[in-house]
């Protein structure tokens, strides 16, 4: 028996709805949700063809900002698509897993192997599969790509970099850095 069971399924979606499968789900509208504890209000997604709902914490927040800019009023985040996935990597309160968004859009967007990725696509497409840009800089620097971005020496490293976090499954966990280009 799982919780749902006893209680039923909760309105927003937890790390346990996604532990079986990822859920993609695309976005109907964006709201504010003001919770008890909380001095502020937080970013909730309503979706077109899910019945729960999303509240998103700082780290999927910051991975949807880098993918589709940011929030204002929620209407530019209006009919994206996320896949909802288990990052048994998450720590929450003491708990391990939890819930992390990737971006299914920027990952197929980026795939074709000609084309190349610029700076903040590139950050968005190792964000979606939890790589840090402080990792992907680092990584950068060590392929000997110190005097800035350049999308055509970097597009290969990253795309390596992606393949190999998505074929072995350790899936996403990243916190997100955003600025400018540290090098």
């Amino acid at each position: 028996m799982q919780r749902s069971d006893y209680y039923g399924k909760s309105d927003y979606f937890k790390a346990d709805d996604v532990k079986a499968a990822p859920i993609v789900a695309t976005i109907h509208s964006v709201r504010e949700k003001q919770f008890s504890g909380d001095t502020q209000p937080k970013p909730m997604l309503i979706f077109k063809d899910q019945a729960q709902m999303l509240t998103l914490n700082v780290t999927n927040f910051d991975i949807m900002e880098a993918a589709f800019g940011e929030i204002g009023d929620g209407s530019g985040w209006v009919g994206k698509t996320i896949e909802m996935c288990y990052d048994p990597t998450v720590q929450y309160k003491g708990k391990s897993g939890g819930l992390q968004v990737r971006i299914p859009e920027v990952l197929h967007a980026a795939k074709p192997v000609g084309d190349l990725l610029d700076y903040p696509t590139a950050i968005a497409l190792c964000k979606s599969v939890g790589i840090e840009q402080e990792q992907m800089v680092n990584a950068l620097k060590a392929k000997g790509q110190t005097g800035g971005y350049s999308a055509k020496a970097a597009t290969p490293i990253v795309r390596a970099m992606v393949a190999a976090e998505t074929s072995d499954g350790a899936g996403p966990g990243a916190t997100i850095c955003t600025g400018e280009i540290p090098f």
